[in-house]
């Protein structure tokens, strides 16, 4: 298993509102697997990771959908396999994961503004 990157960017017809969105482009990380169809290689998609923009302004909420991705695959992914699936984006994101801990206090924290805003 190992992580697939997609990078979407804008698909605006305007060529100057195109330029604009591509500085909000974002990120997706896939959770893929090779297996091998009809002699062929392929790659089968397990999960949707997350999401997050370019410029890492929502990375805690990427992170979030991260870790409980990865909770509900429990039974898939083995816990050598989450190291190096967290590893992996890790180094793409150039970035420290956070704790269980800033995970929880984040998780707390929107559920607190969603309940705010009902």
């Amino acid at each position: 298993m190992f992580v697939r990157w997609q990078l979407y960017r804008s698909q605006a017809l305007d060529p100057n509102r195109r330029k604009r969105n591509d500085k909000q482009a974002r990120l997706k990380a896939v959770l893929v697997e090779s297996v091998r169809v009809g002699g062929k290689p392929r790659q089968k998609h397990i999960a949707f990771l997350g999401s997050t923009s370019i410029d890492g302004g929502d990375r805690w909420r990427f992170w979030y959908e991260v870790t409980t991705s990865l909770d509900r695959l429990d039974n898939r992914v083995l816990p050598q396999d989450r190291k190096r699936i967290v590893a992996a984006i890790t180094k793409r994101l150039g970035e420290q994961a956070p704790t269980r801990a800033q995970i929880a206090q984040f998780k707390r924290d929107r559920d607190l503004l969603l309940k705010g805003l009902r």
